[in-house]
């Protein structure tokens, strides 16, 4: 394990002393986005995960990199005094762009297992603990992780995607600490979205950040919708990208400067955004458009599910047909699950989101980065028929 402050304390240090100075030459501890240097001149090249198809070299400005580590610290109450631990791959620079802006101490974890990073956290007494949705469901969730304590944990936060009601429930009890998410892309430096963390909605990413603006526009015509309705998010901030490396081909703004994300949200009549899924992974069945990521959600909430991928197919017939890949509680039944699992989802929501094949698995594929369900080897999986009846060993 690395620890800025076991390893390098001095660093520690050196970046609140450098901090402060910079508050002070400006002349107060926060600013705004337009008091930074106009600087549209490319600083790095990020790739996206690859959640719909191959990853895109994204060009980052130098403003976009400086506006969202000011717009994360403040969002998320990070100070100097802070200690932040991310427990995500450390190719995200997002949560160390924001702790080095605030002269934070910053706790690296090299391991995957969230029983490390826990015991790390409270080890060294983080106050704002990152970690990926299916670990904190894990931590949530598993026995044998239930007395594992953060005593000094103020605050814990997901992306990627939404954690249920209980898992936020569980964990807001058990630490004592704010639980929310927020939602951003590559594209947007990572973070353009952020529930407040002590007002947070289960489901919900949250309000745009400072000087991000947020629009729903409908899916064919790409016209602005009115609160409510369901769309394409679209968003405009200083932290986007200036485009795709080497992709003149794509045109992901509009003519004046918003961000098509991909996405599928709505806005409620406060301003909070929920993310529904990807444009590219819904489908359509009766007429109506079937979201698997809802599927999923319905489908962890089963006492015998651990973890669940769906994903909706055409299938050669002209079928469309929805796809439920499980991972199975070790001490579930796993003899006729697939059965129990479609007759629990009907009682709950006859809809045309029901699912039509559940494959039980030892295991789904996640991408690297966002640790999300990679939906595009799911998709391969369903179209070939691969139905698995038990996991290895049961």
């Amino acid at each position: 394990d690395l620890c800025v402050a076991d390893e390098l304390p001095v660093l520690a240090e050196e970046g609140r002393r450098l901090a402060d100075e910079r508050a002070s030459d400006l002349g107060v501890a926060d600013r705004a986005t337009d008091d930074l240097p106009a600087d549209d001149a490319p600083v790095a090249i990020l790739y996206t995960s690859g959640t719909t198809g191959p990853p895109k070299a994204v060009l980052v400005p130098h403003r976009g990199v400086k506006a969202n580590a000011w717009q994360m610290s403040s969002a998320h109450r990070i100070r100097p005094d802070s200690v932040v631990l991310c427990h995500l791959p450390i190719l995200n620079p997002m949560h160390t762009n924001a702790t080095v802006f605030r002269g934070a101490t910053q706790v690296l974890c090299s391991s995957d297992d969230i029983a490390v990073a826990t015991r790390q956290a409270a080890r060294h007494g983080v106050t704002h603990f990152y970690s990926q949705p299916p670990r904190l469901d894990r931590l949530a969730k598993a026995p044998e992780l239930r007395d594992l304590r953060m005593p000094a944990v103020r605050y814990i936060a997901a992306g990627s995607r939404s954690l249920s009601p209980e898992v936020i429930a569980t964990l807001r009890e058990r630490y004592s600490a704010h639980v929310f998410q927020g939602y951003g892309q590559t594209e947007s430096c990572y973070l353009s979205h952020s529930d407040s963390p002590e007002r947070a909605v289960p489901g919900s990413v949250g309000y745009g950040l400072a000087d991000t603006q947020t629009r729903i526009t409908d899916l064919t015509s790409g016209a602005p919708l009115p609160t409510g309705q369901v769309g394409q998010l679209e968003i405009r901030g200083p932290q986007l990208m200036l485009g795709y490396l080497g992709r003149p081909d794509l045109r992901p703004f509009t003519a004046d400067g918003w961000f098509r994300t991909g996405d599928v949200a709505r806005l409620d009549d406060r301003g909070r955004v929920f993310v529904l899924d990807r444009i590219a992974d819904v489908g359509y069945r009766d007429g109506e458009i079937v979201y698997p990521s809802p599927i999923e959600r319905r489908l962890e909430e089963l006492d015998e599910v651990a973890e669940a991928g769906v994903v909706v197919v055409l299938e050669m017939s002209g079928d469309t047909r929805v796809h439920a890949f499980v991972v199975a509680h070790p001490q579930a039944e796993v003899e006729c699950l697939p059965a129990r699992l479609r007759a629990a989802l009907e009682v709950r929501d006859p809809s045309p989101g029901t699912v039509d094949v559940v494959h039980v698995v030892a295991e789904l594929p996640r991408l690297p980065v966002n640790g999300k369900v990679d939906r595009k080897v799911l998709r391969a999986r369903a179209g070939l028929g691969e139905l698995v009846g038990s996991r290895p060993g049961a």
